[in-house]
Formats: C-alpha cells, sequence, structure tokens
C-alpha cells in the first residue's frame, strides 16, 4: 500500500489503522480493514452494526481499536446514523448522551470540547474529515460523500465549531483520510453540472476530468476547495491519498458492490 508520507501505518496491534504526528493533544486515527474479528463479507476490521456484522464483533473491533489509538481502555467511540446530509450534532456536557442512544439520531458531522471521548464517522468510499482546532478548543469528524459536499457538510461544521467553541478556521488542522479517488470514481453529467454551478467550484474545475466521455469526480479537491473558501490555511490540509476502491487494504462499496464493512476515522481531545 503506497501513502501520503505524512501519514504512518500502525500495525503493532490488533487493528491497523492509519494516522499522523500532529503534534497537538489530540487522538486522531483512519482504521483499515486489517486486523479485528469481522468474518466475511465484513473481514475483518468492520466498525459498522448497520451492514448486517455481528453487533459483539463491531463492537469488540470497536474497542479494539480504540485501546490501539488512546492506550486505554475506557475511552468511547461515538457514532451517529449517518444519512449523507449536511446535520451535526454538538456532543458536551450540556447534551450527554450515551453510546447507543447516539447510533441512532441522523447526523453526518459530530463535533465536541469534551476530552476523553473519540468520534467516529464511517466510510467505504465517502471522504472521510477530521477537524482539529490547533488551539485544542474542540474537535469535529465529518462524513463527506458527493452529497455532503454539496451541501456544504464540512463549512457548516466549521461556522458552528467557530459560533459553538470561539474556533478560528485559520487555526484547523485538516485530515482528510482514504477515499475514492479520481482515478476510480466515474459519475454523470448531470453531477458534474451540479457542481460546476455552486461555488467555490464554478470558477475551479480542476475537481473532475472527462475521458473519452466519461467523468469522474474528485473528492479530495472539491473539499479542499470548499476549506479554502472558509479559511483554512492550505498548509494545514493533510490528505492521506489512497483510493479505497483501488487498495484492498481498504473497504469499498463500490468495488465490492455494496455488500461490505466499513472503516472508521476517529478524533478526540486528550485528558
Amino acid at each position: 500500500m503506497k501513502s501520503n508520507l505524512a501519514f504512518g501505518l500502525d500495525e503493532s496491534g490488533p487493528i491497523s489503522y492509519l494516522t499522523i504526528d500532529t503534534g497537538l493533544p489530540v487522538w486522531a486515527a483512519f482504521s483499515t480493514r486489517k486486523g479485528g474479528i469481522s468474518e466475511p463479507p465484513y473481514a475483518t476490521a468492520n466498525m459498522a452494526y448497520h451492514v448486517g456484522d455481528d453487533s459483539l464483533r463491531v463492537k469488540e473491533n470497536r474497542r479494539l481499536l480504540s485501546v490501539a489509538v488512546t492506550g486505554r481502555e475506557e475511552v468511547p467511540v461515538y457514532t451517529a446514523s449517518q444519512v449523507h446530509g449536511n446535520h451535526f450534532l454538538l456532543l458536551d456536557s450540556s447534551t450527554p448522551m450515551a453510546v447507543n442512544e447516539l447510533e441512532n439520531q441522523p447526523a453526518d458531522s459530530l463535533i465536541t470540547a469534551s476530552r476523553e471521548i473519540l468520534l467516529g464517522i464511517m466510510t467505504a468510499d465517502c471522504l472521510p474529515v477530521l477537524l482539529i482546532d490547533r488551539q485544542a478548543r474542540a474537535v469535529a469528524a465529518v462524513h463527506a460523500g458527493w452529497r455532503g459536499i454539496l451541501t456544504r457538510v464540512v463549512p457548516r461544521t466549521i461556522t458552528a465549531m467557530e459560533m459553538n467553541y470561539g474556533v478560528n478556521p485559520a487555526d484547523l488542522l485538516v485530515l482528510l483520510g482514504p477515499c475514492i479517488s479520481r482515478c476510480c470514481y466515474q459519475v454523470g453529467e448531470e453531477l458534474i453540472r451540479k457542481f460546476a454551478a455552486e461555488p467555490p467550484f464554478a470558477a475551479d474545475h480542476t475537481w473532475h476530468e472527462e475521458l473519452s466521455g466519461n467523468y469522474y469526480l474528485d473528492l479530495v479537491r472539491l473539499q479542499v476547495l470548499q476549506l479554502q473558501e472558509m479559511g483554512v490555511l492550505p498548509a494545514a490540509i493533510k490528505s492521506a491519498d489512497l483510493c479505497t476502491a483501488c487498495e484492498n487494504f481498504f473497504f469499498s462499496y463500490r468495488r465490492e458492490h455494496g455488500i461490505t464493512g466499513r472503516q472508521i476515522a476517529v478524533v478526540g481531545l486528550m485528558g
């Protein structure tokens, strides 16, 4: 598996994951499909309850990842019911919620200023986005497929972080995890036209290409344009540059025709 040199692959424990040394008091990781205890077609580190996998296996996979990333047994992983939308949820002391309660709440973005918890976003081709305030005031995990990008789920999340926790977009470190890349993401011309009609994409067409009458979409480039529009510094945007459809190291909804597991991107503030 080839990887951006900024990201490292940790295979020292029971779950393999990508991470990056941020130099900040945060945990941040992107799981792979390697390790864990799930059986085919979810082999072996599936992190999603909703795909049909045994729930006890999923729970154990999440526990193994949490321990591997944090070095602690008691750090919970919070995930919501992702619906390819732009709704966010704030998780803090004013909105206490058990892990199992949040599983049924529709949201594609989770934000917190609380410490000693992990926020998780599950993907199998969509783009996982981790937002980290370099002043350690808050973090967020965002699920950004083409629908989420088109409806501005990441900009909405950044605005919420600014309004609720005083986070300046210029203080954000943004980690973009593995997703389906332009090489494999063929889409229809109608979708290209939808993006081309929206700022900031109308003025910059580096987010797609046409080959022999077929159109290919670049989720990472789309997201980078939105981030820069919001005031995130270009040098603070780090991408894993790994294609989930090319690399069997990851679950891919498109490659495996919808019957597969999910990897998870997690982020949290240390205590």
